[in-house]
């Protein structure tokens, strides 16, 4: 079995149809969509109920990270944003919601979107857009995956991001294998910048971890910018702010 992700229509195409195949038992029935690179979506039925998107299904996933414990495969996904769990040959096994002190953590493309009533006004979300579950990584010994936020949470009344003494501050979640529930535990790391975003964490230990911090450009050395209209030969967004932090998770 090969599962391929990326930030690509067609790496995510190939994961979601690898998978989806193999969900005989209708687990992941909410997810039926593609995404696009820049965060397009590519199903172009007219517009959805709420208007969020030229769709006509319920929902899609957007498979950001792996982490595999014994035949256990846990994908994160950032649109939910949920776990996705699988055995080792694809089969869906659980979609675990998340929870964020015992209640759940949802953004606009969470597929009960589509159960929500025909109501004026605004619905609230915590989780911004496109900025679920970035990043996830196992612990060494697989009793545990820490999942985190690619940006900070959201106020849903105001749609602020959620800061500590000033700074935006990005979550980071605790999910115990064994129970397949959330423990409650969470921390907040401060971003250096309240546009950055976390791209990828890796655990050294049970309690040490390094994750990367970076802004949201797309990629290439400023040294080698455009600097004026777009080029072949240059890089048009050059990349600002990158930087591996070792974080204490004790």
């Amino acid at each position: 079995q090969l599962i391929i992700a990326g930030e690509s229509a067609g790496a995510t195409v190939a994961l979601g149809c690898l998978l989806r195949l193999r969900d005989a038992g209708a687990i992941a029935a909410c997810w039926a969509g593609a995404v696009l690179t820049f965060g397009l979506y590519d199903w172009g039925a007219g517009p959805s109920r709420r208007g969020i998107r030229a769709s006509d299904v319920e929902d899609t996933l957007d498979p950001e990270s792996l982490a595999v414990v014994g035949d256990r495969w846990f994908i994160g996904d950032e649109f939910g944003p949920y776990i996705l769990e699988t055995d080792a040959t694809g089969r869906v096994l659980a979609l675990h919601e998340t929870l964020l002190e015992g209640r759940p953590a949802r953004s606009p493309d969470h597929h009960m979107l589509a159960q929500l009533p025909n109501v004026p006004g605004v619905v609230g979300f915590n989780v911004r857009r496109s900025r679920g579950f970035e990043p996830m990584a196992a612990t060494p010994d697989g009793a545990r995956l820490i999942a985190a936020f690619e940006g900070p949470l959201v106020d849903p009344q105001t749609g602020q991001p959620e800061t500590l003494d000033g700074a935006a501050v990005v979550r980071l979640l605790e999910f115990d294998v064994a129970t397949r529930r959330w423990t409650g535990r969470a921390w907040r790391y401060r971003l250096e910048n309240p546009a950055n975003v976390i791209g990828d964490l890796a655990m050294i230990d049970g309690t040490n971890a390094v994750l990367i911090e970076r802004d949201d450009a797309s990629e290439g050395s400023p040294a080698l910018a455009c600097n004026g209209p777009a080029r072949p030969d240059c890089f048009n967004r050059p990349a600002a702010f990158k930087r591996v932090v070792r974080i204490d998770l004790a």
